[in-house]
C-alpha cells in the first residue's frame, strides 16, 4: 500500500524517524521504493564500477522473489523524487534529475545489493533491510504533546509516552508501552536508522509484528477504496500512545450511493447528505474507534483531512490503552432537507428522531466532554436529540414523534470533534520551528498556485490549513456544515459573505468557524433559522421564501 514509497521517504527525511518499514503487495514497485527511500536517507550514490557489478547480482537475486514480474522505475517516480529532494530536510542528492534511466537503474541495483535480506519468523517472503548511521545533528527529545505533531515512525528509543491504565480483561503485563522492545532478534534496536521494504499482504505483515511483539509508533494504512479489513491488524500492531493514519477513497459509499458497502466495511449505513465529504471522515473514524474498543484500545482523532481528488479521506488517530471509550461520540447524524438543519441523534432517541424546526429556541447543543466517560455512561446521558434548534423543554420521544418531519438518519459513526486542539497547536509550533510554510513548492514549479481561485478548492498554505483545522476543533461545533452557495443561498436573496457571517454569528454568542472541506462553507451550532436571522439583522440580506 506504500506505492512508490514517497510517504515513507517523508517519514524518514522530514520526521527523522528511527525506522521506516514500507510495504506494497506489488513487487513491480520494488525499484521505485528502493530509489525513493535510499535517496531520502541520503545514501551516497555507489561508484559506477560497483553499480555495474551490483546490477547483475541484483538481477539474479530478484527472480526468486518477484516471480518473474518485471520492474520499472517510471519517469514519474524519478521526477517526483527529484522535486522532493530539493525540499528542506528532504535528504535528496544533487544531480539525480540529470541522470538517465539506465544510470538510475544501476544506482537502485547497487543499493539493493547493499541491503540485508532478512527472514522474519512468520513471514515467508524476504524483507530488504538497510541499517544506516544516525543523523549528524539529532534534535533533542520532544515532549509527548510536541512529538504528536511530528508523525515519527520509530520502533524503539523514540517511543511516545503510553497510557498504562488497565485494559480490563488483560493479563496486566504491558508489552506495548514506550521503551518496550521486540522479542525477535531481527528487531534488535540499532544505534542509527533502519529502512525495511517488503511485498507481503498487509494483514500478514501487521499481524506478524503483533505476534513478535514488535510495535510501532505510527502505522500508516494507505489503502484504496473502503478497505477496512486492515484496521484490526493495524490496531494490534500500534504501540500504546502511538498513532494510526487511516485512509479511505470510497466516495460512492460516503455519499450514500453504496450504503451496503459502508455497513459491511465500517458498520455504518451512510445516507445521501449535503455534507457527504464530512460523513466519509466520520464513517472511517467511527469504524476504527468501535473496532479498537473491542480490543481495549481507545482511539481519539488527532486531525481529519479531506481532499476532493479521489476523493481521499485521511484520519490520524491516537491509540491509548483503556477499557473506556468515547461511546458518547458514537451515534447517528440526522438532516432535515426541508429546513436545512443538522442533528446528532443518540441511540436511545432513535424512535423520536424527527425535525423539530418549529421550535426555534436558542438552546445550544448538548456537548459531553470526551474525557467524561463516566458521566456519559450515566442513565439518560444520551436521551436527547442534540441540535441548536432543539426545543428547550424535555425531549420526550413519544411527544416529539407526534409532530415534525422525520430526519434522514445516517450512522452509526463518529459524532465528536474531528480534530484535537492541543495536538494541532503542537503541530503549528513544530511547523514554525522547522520553517514549514506555504504550499511546499514554489510558484515556478506549480504555476497554478499563483491564482488560487482557479486552482484546487483544497489548495491552502500549510499555516492556513492548520488555522482552519484549529477552528474546527471547537468542541461546541456539532457534525455537519452549512454551504453558502447551496443551503444558505437558496433561502436568502443573495449569498452572504462567509467571513462576515461567521463574525456575526460569533457576535450573537454562537460558535462558528471556517470549514476545510468546502471553501464556501462554515460550521456553527446555530440552526438554520438563527443563521438566516443573523444574516438579515446584521448583514442586511433579506430572506427568500422557501417552497415546502
Amino acid at each position: 500500500m506504500s506505492a512508490s514509497g514517497m510517504r515513507g521517504a517523508r517519514y524518514l527525511a522530514q520526521a527523522e524517524a528511527d525506522e521506516v518499514w514500507i510495504n506494497d503487495g506489488s513487487p513491480d514497485l520494488h525499484e521505485a521504493m528502493v530509489f525513493n527511500m535510499c535517496t531520502a536517507a541520503g545514501m551516497p550514490p555507489p561508484a559506477p564500477l560497483l553499480a555495474s557489478g551490483a546490477s547483475q547480482q541484483h538481477g539474479e537475486g530478484r527472480s526468486s522473489t518477484s516471480s518473474g514480474s518485471g520492474s520499472s522505475i517510471g519517469r514519474g517516480h524519478d521526477e517526483s523524487l527529484a522535486a522532493s529532494s530539493a525540499e528542506p530536510g528532504g535528504g535528496g542528492q544533487p544531480g539525480v534529475e540529470a541522470e538517465g534511466e539506465d544510470a538510475l537503474r544501476q544506482r537502485v541495483a547497487a543499493w539493493s545489493a547493499q541491503a540485508q535480506v532478512v527472514k522474519l519468523e512468520g513471514l515467508a517472503r524476504d524483507v530488504w533491510q538497510w541499517d544506516l548511521p544516525p543523523l549528524p545533528a539529532p534534535q533533542a527529545a520532544a515532549s509527548p504533546s510536541e512529538d504528536a505533531g511530528q508523525g515519527t515512525a520509530a520502533t524503539s528509543g523514540r517511543g511516545i509516552d503510553a497510557d498504562h491504565t488497565s485494559s480490563g480483561g488483560g493479563d496486566g503485563v504491558d508489552t506495548r508501552g514506550a521503551g518496550s522492545s521486540s522479542a525477535d532478534p531481527a528487531d534488535a534496536s540499532v544505534s542509527g536508522r533502519r529502512i525495511r521494504i517488503s511485498h507481503v499482504d498487509a494483514n500478514r505483515l501487521l499481524t506478524n509484528c503483533y505476534m513478535r511483539e514488535s510495535y510501532y509508533d505510527l502505522i500508516d494504512v494507505d489503502s484504496f477504496g473502503s478497505e477496512a479489513m486492515y484496521f484490526p491488524a493495524a490496531i494490534d500492531a500500534v504501540r500504546y500512545g502511538g498513532l494510526l493514519y487511516l485512509t479511505c477513497t470510497d466516495g460512492f459509499t460516503s455519499s450514500g450511493k453504496r450504503p451496503e458497502r459502508g455497513l459491511a466495511a465500517y458498520g455504518a449505513f451512510p445516507r445521501a447528505l449535503p455534507w457527504s465529504n464530512e460523513q466519509g471522515l466520520r464513517m472511517v473514524i467511527g469504524g476504527a474507534v468501535r473496532e479498537a474498543a473491542s480490543r481495549g484500545v481507545m482511539l481519539t482523532p488527532v486531525f481529519s483531512l479531506y481532499s476532493y481528488h479521489g476523493p481521499v479521506f485521511r484520519v490520524m488517530l491516537r491509540a491509548r490503552r483503556s477499557g473506556e471509550w468515547a461511546s458518547q461520540h458514537y451515534g447517528f447524524v440526522g438532516h432535515c432537507f426541508l429546513h436545512g438543519d443538522n442533528y446528532t441523534v443518540g441511540w436511545r432517541d432513535l424512535a423520536g428522531a424527527v425535525c423539530r424546526c418549529e421550535s426555534r429556541g436558542r438552546r445550544q447543543p448538548v456537548q459531553v466532554p470526551m474525557a467524561d466517560s463516566a458521566a456519559a455512561a450515566a442513565p439518560g446521558a444520551h436521551d436527547a436529540v442534540t441540535s441548536s434548534c432543539s426545543d428547550s423543554s424535555s425531549s420526550d420521544s413519544s411527544s416529539s414523534s407526534s409532530s415534525g418531519k422525520p430526519l434522514v438518519l445516517s450512522g452509526p459513526m463518529w459524532t465528536g470533534p474531528l480534530h484535537d486542539g492541543e495536538e494541532l497547536r503542537a503541530m503549528q509550533a513544530e511547523a514554525e520551528a522547522r520553517g514549514w510554510q506555504g504550499f511546499g513548492m514554489s510558484a515556478d514549479d506549480a504555476p497554478f498556485l499563483r491564482d488560487r481561485k482557479k486552482s484546487s478548492r483544497n489548495v491552502r498554505p500549510l499555516e492556513e490549513l492548520l488555522s482552519v483545522l484549529l477552528e474546527e476543533a471547537d468542541p461546541r461545533l456539532p457534525p455537519g456544515f452549512f454551504s453558502i452557495d447551496d443551503s444558505v443561498s437558496r433561502r436568502m436573496a443573495r449569498p452572504p459573505p462567509r467571513d462576515a457571517l461567521i463574525a456575526a454569528l460569533r457576535a450573537e454568542g454562537f460558535a462558528a468557524s471556517r470549514c476545510h472541506l468546502e471553501p464556501r462553507a462554515f460550521r456553527s451550532n446555530a440552526c438554520m433559522a438563527d443563521v438566516l436571522r443573523v444574516a438579515e439583522d446584521r448583514l442586511g440580506i433579506d430572506r427568500r421564501t422557501v417552497k415546502a
